[in-house]
């Protein structure tokens, strides 16, 4: 209790905007909330709307009050109501003090880490008849999934470029809370010792309401963030793509398809690039992005699985898919042009050093075709 966070936990991902290349070495604590990407899978590639809810525009962003963590809160109060009055119809004053010291020491502890997220007043404030640029991004987790995102500036910079501070709203001043934090370690002391000294009924009611009080914290805590956060400022709508039985378990058709998303390969150059700097990933890289373009932005509909043609899966935005061209094949392809440009190489050179009687020669996946090997197997 000595000391407290000064922000929101955030996530470790890699952000890139699409359009003004701005960068994130992690995502916001709400963002990740916002998406509920916890479970998103190895070289998987999802797409999002999000836009501001036109019912709440302007809502704060805030736990919710109405949230699991109120029921267990009102849990905990009426089991201390119940112990005291336990405590006062059996007469053990011991168990009264310790009901007194622990539960003040839960109500204490509450009021010096109260807090609030700082009100973000974004850069941008648009007139009402202002359309607002572009701000799509793309986030890369470490797993090799990647995470498009559709939105306008404003939202980009609010939810993913915009640091979460925390305002504590009742203890400022750091000498008070430690001064609070000393108070609470005395009551815990004492209340630990009443209780030794209560009677074994109340004894074993403590031990009771602790184990499930417990499990009530664990057990809520276990359920999706989104179940405490009031995020009613924002609509999210997911996008789906066109070829979903698409075989998608390697890196390339992740990385093609979040550069169909996207419409444009770009952002996957910058900073952190999201594929190796060689000329082969360029290539491919440019070659993606034709195919992109080729297709043309999401647009509304449904979409009819491929194996149950009169069955519909999918109604609302849907990205349309090359018919014609597969990204890994198409990547193969350049690396088994380098790879035979290479060996031409190399036995011109070894022919010219076996002329002037040198027995120096040479391997064929020199060069920056080696770097590309680990990809092969993808």
């Amino acid at each position: 209790m000595l000391s407290r966070p000064e922000n929101l936990k955030v996530k470790e991902a890699y952000v890139t905007a699409v359009e003004s290349g701005n960068i994130s070495a992690c995502i916001n604590h709400v963002a990740h909330v916002l998406i509920d990407a916890e479970d998103i899978q190895r070289n998987e590639t999802r797409c999002v709307r999000i836009v501001r809810n036109p019912e709440h525009p302007d809502r704060p962003i805030r736990p919710k009050r109405l949230s699991p963590l109120l029921a267990v809160n009102l849990l905990g109060c009426g089991c201390s109501v119940g112990l005291f009055v336990a405590s006062v119809v059996l007469n053990d004053g011991m168990s009264m003090l310790a009901t007194l010291c622990l539960s003040f020491l839960s109500t204490l502890t509450g009021v010096a880490n109260h807090w609030d997220l700082v009100a973000k007043d974004p850069a941008i404030q648009p007139k009402p008849d202002e359309v607002l640029p572009r701000g799509d991004l793309v986030v890369r987790y470490p797993n090799g999934s990647f995470l498009v995102v559709k939105c306008n500036e404003q939202v980009a910079r609010e939810l993913y470029f915009t640091r979460e501070d925390i305002r504590y709203t009742m203890v400022q001043r750091r000498g008070i809370y430690r001064t609070i934090s000393l108070t609470g370690t005395l009551l815990l002391m004492l209340g630990v010792i009443f209780l030794a000294n209560a009677t074994k009924a109340l004894q074993l009611a403590w031990a009771v309401i602790y184990v499930l009080l417990n499990a009530a914290y664990w057990s809520f805590a276990a359920l999706p963030k989104r179940y405490h956060w009031d995020l009613d400022r924002y609509k999210v709508t997911e996008i789906g793509i066109e070829r979903p039985n698409f075989n998608d378990n390697r890196f390339t058709d992740a990385l093609f398809k979040a550069v169909l998303f996207a419409q444009g390969a770009d952002w996957a150059r910058i900073g952190e690039a999201a594929a190796p700097r060689t000329k082969i990933w360029d290539d491919w890289l440019d070659l993606a992005e034709v195919e992109a373009l080729s297709c043309g932005e999401s647009k509304s509909g449904e979409y009819q699985d491929l194996k149950w043609p009169n069955r519909v899966e999918f109604s609302g935005e849907i990205q349309p898919f090359p018919k014609n061209w597969q990204p890994h094949p198409a990547w193969k392809a350049l690396y088994d042009k380098s790879r035979a440009n290479n060996e031409v190489l190399v036995e011109k050179q070894n022919a010219n050093l076996g002329r002037c009687g040198s027995d120096v020669s040479f391997s064929a996946e020199a060069g920056a075709v080696s770097a590309e090997k680990v990809y092969v197997s993808d």
